[in-house]
């Protein structure tokens, strides 16, 4: 059943029954995925490219083949100079080996209005964000095999040793309508950037505390239907809610070393199907990070859960404002569906910029290394005006 469920999930987006939204692994990287609010909060400008491979066939069964597979590629800035930060994205996944795919792309914007300002030594931000996605899904019925071109005895062939054919005729519409889909969200990021007495003070902590709807509803109305389906059935998107917390959290500091714990939980909700996560990572410095994630995904009265392995290599390059991460995950499947599918695993690549182009085409000078106007700046995070912005360019 369990097999079944996942098949569910898989499918959804073809039917219009299911509707689920691309699903992405790796959270390092893919924040905005999860909430546009967590837009250029990263104190860089980075581009991320990802790689997903999900339920291909084991080996030993019939298919070795990828039963979905995405690529996507994540622009995101932070302006210092100005009162927002922004992103693109562009994103295609395939499902069973290229027969049905989603092409997506689109922008969000956020903003981070300062609230509960206690000191210099703890800063607090509202994020406001807001995204637009335009999309559409294609099929190739040619590829398709359907259930009337088996029998009981003797397969895919009729009794003259030949390739059964199908009765069924598709439609002339190989393409859904092109859709748009708005999210919105909230998030709640604050910094300390000391706790604790003596030399325990420099144990710095970064939070986020997150609420999203992907899909909203207030896009759709009667005359504006937003559907994906190629069949041509009226069926809407289906809103995704997502909650988060996140945090960053520094135990030990050894000769500036830094040992820290990353917690993460997620939930998520799309009509039937439910998907939760929850685990930690432990990193050394910013060179490593190691973590493990429990995920469960319920659709009625059927779950599946999987764990995940994930690890994160990085490092500043020579010059001091140019920075690369290497992120795997890998998922170590529970019960009967790991003998029905290869476990899923997704790459990312991360570059990131010390500097805001823009704000350098616009004459307004800025490094993230080098806050200034007072500015916070330790381990974990730095500020820049009233803004907080996760702190990458430490050792």
């Amino acid at each position: 059943m369990r097999f079944l469920l996942w098949a569910a999930l898989l499918l959804g987006g073809a039917t219009g029954v299911w509707g689920q939204d691309s699903f992405r692994q790796q959270f390092r990287g893919n924040e905005a995925t999860f909430n546009p609010a967590f837009t250029g909060q990263t104190g860089a400008t980075r581009i991320t490219v990802g790689y997903r491979s999900q339920w291909g066939g084991a080996a030993g069964t019939a298919s070795t083949a990828e039963a979905y597979r995405g690529q996507y590629l994540i622009y995101e800035e932070a302006l210092p100079c100005m009162f927002f930060d922004y992103g693109l994205f562009v994103r295609q996944d395939e499902e069973g080996a290229g027969r049905l795919t989603t092409s997506e792309f689109g922008g969000r914007l956020a903003v981070a209005i300062p609230v509960l300002q206690r000191s210099a030594k703890r800063t607090t931000n509202l994020r406001i964000g807001a995204g637009l996605t335009r999309g559409q899904l294609r099929i190739d019925y040619g590829g398709l095999t359907f259930l009337d071109q088996f029998t009981n005895s003797t397969g895919r062939l009729d009794q003259n040793g030949r390739l059964l054919t199908t009765s069924f005729r598709p439609g002339q519409a190989t393409e859904s309508p092109w859709y748009s889909a708005v999210s919105l969200g909230a998030s709640l990021k604050s910094g300390i950037k000391e706790r604790g007495q003596g030399s325990r003070r420099d144990r710095p902590i970064t939070y986020d505390l997150g609420l999203a709807v992907h899909n909203w509803a207030g896009m759709i109305s009667e005359d504006n239907l937003q559907t994906n389906s190629v069949a041509g059935i009226d069926a809407v998107l289906q809103e995704r809610w997502v909650g988060s917390a996140h945090a960053s959290i520094v135990v030990a500091k050894r000769r500036q070393r830094y040992w820290s714990v990353h917690p993460l939980l997620i939930a998520q909700r799309q009509d039937r199907l439910s998907y939760f996560e929850v685990g930690s990572g432990v990193s050394w410095n910013r060179n490593l990070e190691v973590g493990i994630y429990h995920h469960l995904a319920q659709g009625g009265a059927e779950a599946a859960d999987w764990t995940s392995i994930r690890t994160v290599f990085g490092s500043v390059l020579p010059g001091g404002d140019t920075r690369i991460d290497l992120g795997l995950s890998w998922a170590v499947q529970h019960g009967r569906l790991k003998n029905y599918v290869r476990a899923p695993f997704e790459l990312t690549a991360t570059f990131s910029l010390a500097r805001s182009v823009s704000c350098l085409v616009t004459g307004k000078e800025n490094d993230f290394t080098r806050p200034g106007g007072g500015g916070v700046s330790c381990y974990n995070f730095a500020t820049a005006g009233q803004r907080i912005y996760d702190n990458v360019w430490t050792p």
